[in-house]
């Protein structure tokens, strides 16, 4: 044999060079007094160390010629550099060393599946093992077999040896400092020294140990929903002092109330305190772990295992203990933040320590549909979670938690309200008006008029949310049509139909829009009961159909969530007014004064409706608002005022201020609707939702002018401003009057 010559997958070199690289592994002969020796006849490689032929066969291999025999390698006393990443199936034996000196295997920074056996040379002989590392990169030696050398094993500096496999017949495995032991394989005891690193799993998953000293060394455990890496230990867990790195995985994250137990040894003495360790939860970036949990050690008073738990700060729950750090404690979050932390408590009970783990998987969740049932929830929803879980930053987590709110629908009923009360203020100021400013059907000089009229009305209020209820915008606009019959000079009955829309938007806390075709039938009357008193009354019904849209914020990519409820209205009203005269019966324009007090119920009755569109949608159930408002102020009018001389033009202004209050509302929030989440239902309770309204009491003030074109043609324009105690509204109308 010379040197350099190739014998299937290996070429060996002298003991007086050392060492030398051959493709995939090079040998290293550490013995000054060993040489390599090629029999011919035997077609095999062996060493002989001062002339002695069989110093127990420390290399050997088979036939060169024909390299699908079976291939047998003994280490004795030197290192095997792996120099290229890969698998490699040999079996291995190794020596007890009779030289002094150590067997080494050498990734030489490459990373290298050994499927192979390693085993004791010689029956009963131990073997003794040490994974090194002298490249400067970080090597990866997995071990997929179950090995049987009995000897001692070392892991040295940037080293990670994954034990998919078994070395539990070893001695013992002693992992250096720089050094690292993982997999979901089987060890024996086993120390770390400081500096030192076990991580269970190449994912998430499990070591077993006969013993474990950790010695002040990190044991790595990742996390991921349910899931956590683990250490069984079947003996003692001992000087239990060191680290413990805690990692999310895979797209998961730690879950609030979750009891994550990765060092369990229940025939051990006691090893585990509230303070064995020092916990890293540095890659943990949860803004609602972060704000809503202290992550402790020991939360089930268990010495013989080491779990630790993001343990909520407040009885009800992370979320809750969250919303009410970063100042969203109001009763829509309070309610809300229950819902979801029933949420987590129930996947904590259904899924505790993986259980119920049947199924696919949700995502990267890390829990399954399996656990998603056992917990009473749909998987989009466990998704979501997830994502609420993993958000960063405080003002996105609050943003979201709103965001999943129904608010904008407990909201709306005010608007509907509004509504209510917009559609019968204009018809009653048209009641027993026709006669004046509509077209008379049967003729000007019957002695009972028929009259038809048209009217419009239009509102825009900007809503200022209180007690940590959302701001928003409204606005409604509403026309009718209507017939007044005059059945005598004192009285008139009329019926009218109308039709309008109203919205909600630009909420604050929420992008949520809702919007609604209203149709309604008012009856009304109006009876001068003197020359100078008048009595109005009229009853109502309007029917609302919505269209709503929210988006939910940072959860399972923003969906957006859609509904179509239905509403039904009722109003009733009866005003009256007395007519003051303020200048002399002779005057040529007279000026009115005219005190007004008015009572009113309005009833707003919105459906109960289910979202369509995302995880996260609701359940809302059906609610009833209503008012009972009352109207007290005065009127300044004046007769027409001519602005020609033949007096053909003229212009007749009003001026009123009224102070209304609402008998049923107060200054914070409107009658609350109830909601549960559609894909939770089972589990989270019916959460009460209030929505800001426009207040208990409004300052209103309100002009118009009648321009007189002809005798039987006018224009007619009104605005208006209300000072609600939440918000401010601005009104206007106008259009043409014709007399035929």
């Amino acid at each position: 044999m010379q040197k350099g010559d190739s014998y299937a997958l290996f070429k060996y070199t002298g003991s007086r060079i050392q060492s030398e690289d051959f493709g995939k592994f090079s040998y290293e002969v550490l013995s000054p007094d060993t040489t390599i020796v090629y029999d011919d006849i035997s077609k095999t490689i062996r060493l002989e160390v001062a002339g002695d032929p069989s110093p127990s066969g420390c290399i050997k291999k088979g036939s060169p010629e024909d390299v699908t025999d079976s291939v047998y390698t003994s280490i004795c006393g030197g290192q095997l550099i792996l120099n290229q990443s890969g698998i490699d199936s040999q079996n291995w034996s190794l020596h007890a060393n009779p030289f002094g000196q150590i067997n080494r295997i050498n990734a030489f920074g490459n990373t290298t599946a050994l499927t192979g056996v390693i085993s004791n040379a010689i029956p009963g002989i131990p073997g003794n093992i040490t994974f090194d590392n002298t490249a400067p990169a970080p090597s990866n030696i997995i071990l997929t077999n179950a090995n049987t050398y009995t000897g001692s094993t070392t892991v040295r500096k940037n080293v990670n040896l994954a034990v998919n496999g078994s070395i539990a017949s070893s001695s013992g495995l002693s992992v250096e400092s720089g050094g690292t032991v993982s997999g979901n394989g089987f060890l024996p005891a086993t120390i770390l020294n400081p500096g030192a690193t076990i991580a269970p799993g190449n994912s998430i998953g499990t070591l077993t140990a006969a013993a474990l000293d950790l010695n002040g060394g990190t044991i790595n455990a990742e996390i991921q929903g349910p899931q956590n890496d683990r250490i069984n230990v079947l003996g003692n867990v001992t000087n239990f002092v060191g680290n413990a790195n805690l990692i999310p995985f895979g797209g998961g994250t730690p879950f609030p109330g979750f009891n994550y137990t990765i060092v369990s040894a229940p025939a051990s003495v006691p090893f585990a305190t509230p303070s064995s360790l020092t916990l890293n939860q540095s890659q943990v970036s949860s803004a609602l772990l972060r704000a809503g949990t202290t992550l402790v050690q020991d939360p089930l008073g268990d010495p013989r295992s080491f779990t630790v738990q993001w343990r909520p700060n407040n009885p009800a729950g992370a979320v809750s203990a969250a919303m009410q750090v970063l100042g969203n404690s109001g009763s829509n979050s309070t309610c809300l933040a229950g819902s979801l932390d029933r949420a987590f408590s129930s996947l904590a009970t259904a899924a505790g320590g993986n259980a119920n783990s049947s199924g696919s998987a949700i995502g990267t969740s890390g829990f399954t549909t399996g656990q998603a049932a056992a917990a009473g929830m749909q998987p989009g929803f466990v998704d979501a979670l997830n994502s609420l879980v993993q958000i960063t930053s405080d003002s996105q987590l609050v943003a979201a938690v709103n965001s999943l709110s129904p608010h904008p629908y407990a909201a709306f009923q005010s608007v509907g309200l509004d509504t209510l009360k917009q559609q019968r203020e204009s018809q009653l100021a048209q009641a027993g008006q026709c006669i004046n400013n509509g077209w008379i059907i049967n003729g000007k000089k019957a002695k009972n008029p028929l009259c038809a009229f048209a009217m419009a009305q239009n509102s825009t209020s900007s809503i200022r949310g209180g007690a940590s209820l959302s701001s928003y915008n409204a606005g409604i606009f509403s026309s009718g049509f209507g017939l007044e019959y005059y059945p005598s000079s004192t009285w008139s009955i009329g019926g009218s139909y109308g039709y309008g829309t109203s919205y909600a938007n630009n909420f604050s806390q929420a992008q949520a829009a809702i919007s609604t075709a209203v149709n309604n039938v008012n009856l009304f009357s109006s009876v001068a009961l003197s020359e100078r008193w008048r009595l109005r009354g009229l009853l109502g019904y309007s029917n609302f159909n919505l269209t709503g849209s929210r988006s939910i914020a940072f959860l399972s990519g923003g969906s957006s969530l859609s509904a179509s409820p239905n509403g039904n209205g009722f109003t009733a009203a009866i005003e009256t007014d007395y007519a003051i005269p303020l200048t002399k019966a002779t005057a040529t324009t007279q000026a009115l004064l005219k005190p007004l007090l008015g009572f009113a119920w309005g009833s707003y009755q919105q459906s109960g409706f289910s979202e369509s569109g995302g995880p996260m949608s609701l359940n809302v159930n059906g609610n009833t608002a209503n008012s009972f408002v009352t109207t007290a102020g005065l009127e300044l009018s004046t007769s027409p005022i001519p602005i020609n001389k033949s007096g053909t033009i003229s212009l007749r202004p009003t001026l009123t201020v009224a102070y209304q209050v609402d008998a049923l509302a107060n200054n914070s929030a409107n009658t609350s609707l109830s909601s549960t989440f559609s894909q939770a239902s089972a589990v989270c309770p019916s959460c009460s939702t209030e929505g800001q309204n426009l207040g208990s009491s409004a300052l209103n003030v309100a002009g118009g002018v009648d321009l007189q074109l002809s005798p039987s043609t006018s224009v007619y324009v009104n605005a208006s401003y209300q000072a609600y105690s939440n918000a401010s509204q601005f009104g206007y109308g106008g259009g043409l009057r014709m007399r035929f």
